[in-house]
């Protein structure tokens, strides 16, 4: 009866463990050395980044691999957070319907990363490019599952480049701290890159999302961790020119 036991346990327990999927995790680099947002990567740095891959499709099926292939790299320093996204494609056909800012990804071969600073489910920053380097970017909320939680409108500066080749499309980005909201002394936020690919007719994402949720579901998200813990959030300063005229007559 114990033996019988025993081996129920080992049964439930190999198979409970089996069934999770490991947090995908991606390392920051802290680097002081200078990087031009130009879309080509050939700063030494970049080389020396940790590599995140291997994403799932998410269409047509969501339990295969994607077939072109996406990787990505992050680094920071004291103002920027950098990354570095290489797309796999077919050829040199690239689908874009717009070029316009803040376009409709669902429409265009784009690129698309994540951030939830407060690791809350709830909010979260986005940013897109397409292979031609067009920018959108977006203030998620309710979870990133609803229209009205998908504000556009939020408006910030920030870097993207983009270069193309037969095989591949190559993105940087810098987006500056100021742009974006955490908590002093952060290391870990949770973290996504997704993708639309109109030339294979393939959505893909580097945390796997079941078919019955939206792409951009913050629910399902890797860790971004950093290599140092995080400054003080900093608050944005605008400068807005204003002219004041004053006439009085006698």
């Amino acid at each position: 009866m114990k033996r019988a036991f025993l081996f129920i346990m080992i049964f439930l327990f190999y198979f409970a463990g089996f069934g999770q999927d490991s947090t995908n995790r991606i390392k920051a680099k802290f680097i002081t050395a200078p990087i031009q947002i130009d879309g080509i990567m050939d700063e030494a740095v970049w080389r020396d980044a940790d590599i995140a891959g291997n994403l799932w499709q998410f269409f047509p099926t969501d339990s295969v691999r994607a077939k072109y292939q996406s990787e990505i790299r992050l680094l920071y320093d004291e103002h920027f957070l950098y990354a570095a996204i290489r797309a796999g494609v077919p050829d040199n056909k690239f689908v874009v319907s717009s070029l316009r800012r803040d376009f409709d990804g669902s429409s265009n071969d784009n690129v698309t990363i994540m951030f939830d600073t407060f690791r809350d489910g709830n909010t979260a920053f986005l940013f897109g490019i397409t292979p031609y380097g067009v920018q959108r970017k977006a203030f998620l909320s309710e979870g990133g599952v609803t229209t009205e939680g998908f504000n556009s409108t939020w408006d910030i500066k920030w870097q993207a480049e983009s270069k193309m080749h037969d095989d591949k499309y190559i993105v940087e980005l810098a987006i500056p701290f100021t742009s974006l909201k955490f908590t002093e002394g952060d290391t870990l936020w949770r973290f996504q890159l997704y993708r639309f690919d109109f030339q294979t007719n393939e959505q893909s994402a580097w945390a796997h999302i079941p078919q019955n949720h939206n792409l951009s579901a913050l629910a399902f998200m890797g860790d971004l961790v950093f290599e140092k813990p995080l400054g003080k959030s900093p608050t944005p300063i605008a400068l807005i020119p204003y002219v004041n005229a004053l006439i009085e007559r006698f």
